[in-house]
């Protein structure tokens, strides 16, 4: 495996330990909108790192800015769910009442 194919592979290892000790905790104890904001910020400095590596040799800095967007990547997506029953009545979703049993 190369390295290029290495760091992209980050995504798959860090979406579990990302989901049980960030995601998990962080929506508990504060909800959607602090899970949202700290996934944008993770996002936002692992996009300036690699930014900045471009067309550079900085790979551990590369590599860096992959991991800050794996753990931001479970942020956005497994709040999706926790969303749509907060932004939308229940009528305007199809599988709501299935989801939780109401």
């Amino acid at each position: 495996m190369s390295s290029v194919n290495g760091i992209y592979m980050m995504y798959f290892v860090f979406y579990v330990p990302s989901t049980l000790f960030l995601h998990y905790p962080l929506s508990q104890k504060f909800g959607t909108r602090v899970v949202l904001i700290v996934g944008t910020i993770l996002s936002i400095i692992g996009l300036w790192l690699r930014l900045c590596t471009t067309g550079t040799s900085a790979f551990g800095i590369a590599v860096l800015s992959n991991i800050l967007g794996a753990l931001s990547f479970p942020l956005f997506v497994n709040e999706i769910p926790r969303m749509v029953p907060q932004w939308f009545q229940s009528a305007e979703v199809s599988s709501y009442n299935v989801n939780n049993n109401t």
